[in-house]
């Protein structure tokens, strides 16, 4: 066969591989042919057809110095370069890249690498979690392995596992005192005590009375936990003795002391004594029977002012009534009234006229007449009252106030009714409003419901608006009423 001529097989024409053995290259060849040139340069026999009549070399063999020309895709083996990185690959006209060892270190080693701790960070690894669950034996104040361990301790103080617990200054979770830090509450029906487990459970009858296992007999648990014996006579431990008998005290009975209190009560009459010397006795309390409680006791002066927030009371030796003393030295006395407020009710009197005179009274009169009376204190309207001596005159009465102070003195004042009509005597006699309408202070009088702005403040003065005198009356007289608040 001519392989320097064109071969049909099946049909299709290939294209010839030429050889040679001369130093003369074909002049004409089609890409993609061979051509072997015996007798070339070492290592560059073997000629490629790289595009229609231009051969280029396919690859140089070996030696020890790279070439100066080159096409894309030669190869060349250095043999003096080292152990690995002898291979050279033409990656452009005339430049030869090295493909092995082009990297001359990883991780500051060279050689074959191998990855080592400390190469990557936890942050430089993909798709990895915020944090890992924890695992392995727990510490601090819990007990137990992850991912389920338990509580044993708070603060490293071990939880107990039986009693009444408490929390102390330092956080922790430690055993209540009996007596001192609990006491059974009023109309508890649950204790609870520790479980064991670091939790609570309801104390059953027998772990309450376990609680007084250490004391026996007439011995009583005291409030520091501890168990004690009550002593009988004078100088007990800290506690009250109480006699009973029929009749006044003829028992004897020690001084008292802080640690002793004699107390006796008389089973016949309910009086109640105590013992305030050696053999001595005093009456506390006396019913008499069925009589009314009594309090007996000497007259004297005022006694200093207490404490605030409390009063001194005491029997007045020249008064013969009871007096108490407030915190800033103010005497109080007592005085008989069925209700409080009937003490604090107070009265604002205005007359106009004179029922000597041989003149009635005129319109004028009756207002407008500023400043007639001053309240002493702060109250709430009660009534208003109108009478004369004579006719059916009617008078507004109001309240003056004043709302703005310049160099110690009122430069303004505000005026407001007190009724929303006049109120009008009835032929002479007594004439009423009050808020409901109702029945006035004296019982009987059925007043009108016309009285407004009932709140009066310490300082307020009270006068007549106007007034209708009717010609008859010679006096006229008004009754402010007030509850003192």
């Amino acid at each position: 066969m001519d392989i320097g001529s064109s071969v049909n097989f099946s049909g299709k024409t290939t294209t010839p591989v030429q050889v040679g053995l001369t130093a003369s290259m074909p002049a004409t060849c089609t890409a993609g042919q061979l051509y072997f040139e015996s007798d070339g340069v070492t290592g560059r026999q073997l000629q490629t057809c790289a595009a229609t009549n231009t051969w280029a070399p396919v690859a140089y063999a070996q030696g020890t110095v790279n070439p100066v020309t080159c096409s894309v895709g030669q190869a060349y083996f250095k043999t003096n370069a080292p152990t690995g990185q002898n291979l050279y690959l033409c990656s452009a006209t005339n430049t030869w890249t090295q493909m092995a060892g082009a990297i001359t270190s990883v991780f500051g080693r060279t050689g074959p690498v191998t990855a080592l701790t400390g190469d990557y960070t936890y942050s430089q690894i993909a798709n990895t979690p915020a944090a890992l669950p924890p695992n392995g034996t727990a510490a601090g104040d819990l007990s137990g392995s992850y991912p389920n361990p338990v509580v044993s301790q708070v603060n490293g103080a071990a939880i107990p596992t039986t009693g009444v617990l408490k929390a102390n200054s330092s956080r922790q979770i430690v055993p209540a005192v009996a007596g001192t830090d609990y006491a059974p509450a009023a109309g508890t029906t649950t204790v609870l005590k520790g479980n064991g487990s670091g939790g609570f459970s309801s104390a059953a009858a027998s772990d309450v009375v376990n609680l007084f296992a250490g004391c026996s007999g007439t011995q009583y648990l005291g409030a520091d936990g501890g168990c004690h014996t009550p002593t009988g006579g004078s100088g007990g431990s800290g506690y009250v003795a109480l006699t009973t008998g029929s009749g006044v005290p003829s028992t004897n009975c020690a001084a008292p002391s802080s640690s002793n209190l004699a107390v006796y009560l008389d089973t016949a009459n309910g009086d109640e004594w105590w013992c305030y010397a050696a053999n001595s006795w005093k009456k506390t309390l006396s019913v008499t029977g069925s009589g009314p409680y009594q309090i007996t006791g000497a007259t004297g002066t005022a006694p200093n002012p207490p404490a605030g927030g409390t009063v001194a009371c005491y029997f007045d030796s020249t008064l013969n009534t009871q007096v108490c003393v407030d915190s800033s030295g103010n005497s109080w006395q007592m005085v008989k009234e069925t209700a409080l407020a009937d003490i604090q009710k107070r009265s604002c009197d205005i007359s106009v006229g004179d029922a000597s005179s041989s003149s009635a009274v005129t319109n004028a009169q009756l207002g407008p007449q500023k400043h007639a009376c001053k309240i002493a204190s702060s109250g709430t309207l009660l009534e208003v009252d109108v009478e004369s001596d004579a006719g059916s005159p009617s008078v507004i009465v109001g309240r003056r106030r004043c709302t703005a102070w310049t160099s110690g003195t009122c430069s303004t004042e505000a005026a407001a009714n007190l009724v929303s009509a006049a109120v009008a005597a009835s032929s002479g006699y007594l004439g009423c409003s009050n808020a409901t309408g109702a029945a006035g202070l004296d019982g009987g009088t059925v007043c009108s419901g016309t009285l407004q702005n009932m709140s009066l403040n310490a300082g307020d003065w009270l006068e007549l608006v106007s007034g209708t005198a009717g010609g008859t009356a010679k006096l006229i007289t008004v009754h402010v009423i007030y509850q003192v608040n």
